[in-house]
């Protein structure tokens, strides 16, 4: 039963498994520990004893005066040693946002507002608002935020700004989202958030960003202003998380925020909702910005089914020899272990819950997760342009 296998069949059913168990554990879940928090880039001419740099910080508030009063009162409590402007940016003239915001001006010259008028309906309107902050900024140096989210701790500012006296020009943070309200989503929803975030972060640690988050993004002024960044996707809702950002990113030094201290986190009364229209929005961008990390994802994917394909085969074809099976289910094993480990590592590093025992089983289904999206995104395409409703 248990004979070294001679046959031809065998023998390649075997090394299918063995090679694509090999393939995930050196290509895939080296991609999954890239994503780790990391000191900040410089070229030694930029130490980081030096001042802490001017930051103006652009917070985008879509008639929320509740979100924005929490946030502000986080903001306001920055360990920050350096000069800073806060910049709310509402979209549209809420007379509530204006009352926060004027209760808090008393004590805080640096904080200031401004709106995207009603009127604006042809083009994003989440881009005007950013293009109206970025064009109020008085300083060289820019956070962009939304007031939904919450600084992690104190030190957030601190820690953003750490990377651009180091010598850094553009900034990816992250946005960790939680739920409100008793609301529990499922594993595979809360497992997909992880492995986008770690898709393109994983690349953007390699010093090749494609795409960020808009609640935790900060760049050089003159980048956005000198490469038109906002100029490629005035006429789609959305785009400020990807488009921008791969503009942006070939003139760029950049470097990944992911200490503990850089992430803010979403504040999500129906998560389910809003991870639905971020992924169909994200499946309409995602053609318009490099595609390589996604590519290496969806080729683990498929290293996966084929390490399944062949165990199932070797058990079934190479009777009554169970070795060729043994083999690949060890292999088969091997890979479960390793790329569970990693995740479990990547979701502390960013403060997404996932289900350890569920991991093997969220990894190898995933790619059916993504179809069934990949099929409601292009109902929904239209809806991603300025001349539809969003």
């Amino acid at each position: 039963m248990f004979e070294i296998p001679q046959d031809t069949l065998s023998i390649a059913l075997m090394a299918v498994a063995v090679v694509a168990a090999l393939w995930i554990i050196f290509n895939y879940c080296s991609m999954i520990r890239s994503v780790e928090p990391c000191e900040p880039y410089t070229d030694g001419s930029k130490p980081l004893e030096e001042p802490m740099p001017k930051i103006s910080i652009i917070v985008y508030d879509k008639e929320s005066s509740r979100a924005l009063h929490r946030w502000q009162t986080a903001i306001f409590d920055q360990d920050y040693p350096g000069d800073y402007e806060i910049i709310v940016v509402s979209d549209g003239k809420s007379s509530h946002t204006a009352d926060v915001v004027n209760q808090l001006q008393a004590d805080h010259h640096n904080l200031h507002l401004t709106f995207v008028p009603d009127e604006a309906h042809a083009l994003s309107r989440k881009k005007l608002a950013i293009a109206l902050g970025i064009k109020a900024a008085k300083y060289p140096l820019v956070i962009l935020t939304e007031s939904d989210m919450l600084p992690s701790s104190e030190k957030w500012l601190t820690t953003m700004a750490r990377h651009f006296a180091a010598g850094s020009t553009l900034v990816i943070g992250f946005a960790s989202p939680r739920e409100r309200n008793g609301h529990r989503t499922s594993a595979m929803a809360r497992f997909d958030i992880l492995a986008d975030a770690v898709t393109y972060l994983s690349r953007a640690v390699k010093g090749e960003p494609y795409r960020g988050s808009a609640s935790c993004l900060g760049f050089e002024r003159r980048l956005i202003l000198d490469h038109k960044g906002l100029t490629n996707s005035v006429g789609l809702h959305n785009g400020e998380d990807d488009i921008i950002v791969s503009t942006m990113a070939p003139h760029a030094r950049p470097s990944v925020a992911i200490e503990e201290d850089a992430l803010v986190t979403l504040q999500c009364p129906d998560f389910y909702t809003q991870h639905r229209l971020s992924k169909l929005r994200h499946n309409f961008t995602a053609g318009m910005v490099y595609r390589g990390a996604r590519r290496r994802m969806a080729a683990a994917s498929a290293m996966m089914w084929a390490w399944i394909a062949a165990t199932v085969a070797c058990f079934c074809l190479c009777k009554p020899n169970m070795l060729p099976g043994v083999i690949a289910a060890v292999a088969g094993l091997a890979w479960i272990v390793a790329a569970t480990l990693a995740w479990v590592k990547a979701s502390r590093v960013l403060g997404i819950r996932v289900n350890f025992l569920a991991l093997p089983l969220l990894m190898i289904f995933r790619p059916f997760y993504n179809f069934v999206y990949l099929l409601r995104a292009r109902s929904y395409r239209r809806r991603n342009f300025t001349w539809a409703k969003p």
